[in-house]
């Protein structure tokens, strides 16, 4: 009987610990989870205000990423750098927050990021804005050796 006492608490016990590490995987989970209230709605018909051309040596895209990604976190953005498994000289760079977004990637040339900000005047965007950002952006990545930006027609 004693045996089997010590058997259901070693169970109870390792079940508990399993749940334990459940609710604790969520709550990690969850705080690791973008914040889904800053969505950014393209919507029908909605076009860039503005764009410009990055052009950036690929011996520092690294550089490149981290400081837009500083940049990002300084200006209250949620972003992503994705590069797609089928190419690896593809990436797609995002920001957003609810009254703008800024969306590119290099599609056409590997070295050059044609990056487009678009605003939603209905939660607060406005072309003076973009233009702001615009001009922060440049100037957060000025510091990348070699990086070049043009504006885009």
């Amino acid at each position: 009987a004693s045996s089997r006492m010590t058997r259901k608490a070693a169970n109870r016990t390792a079940w508990l610990t399993a749940v334990g590490f459940l609710v604790l995987g969520l709550l990690v989970g969850a705080r690791l989870m973008p914040d889904t209230s800053y969505t950014f709605d393209f919507g029908e018909g909605r076009s860039a205000v503005s764009a410009i051309k990055i052009t950036v040596p690929q011996y520092q895209w690294e550089r490149f990423f981290g400081d837009i990604k500083k940049f990002a976190e300084r200006n209250s953005f949620e972003v992503r750098v994705a590069k797609p498994k089928s190419d690896k000289d593809l990436v797609f760079v995002d920001l957003w927050r609810p009254d703008m977004a800024i969306s590119g990637g290099n599609v056409f040339e590997p070295q050059e990021f044609e990056i487009a900000f678009y605003i939603d005047p209905e939660k607060g965007g406005t072309p003076e804005v973009a233009a702001e950002v615009e001009q922060a952006l440049k100037n957060a990545i000025a510091s990348v050796p070699g990086a070049k930006v043009d504006s885009k027609e």
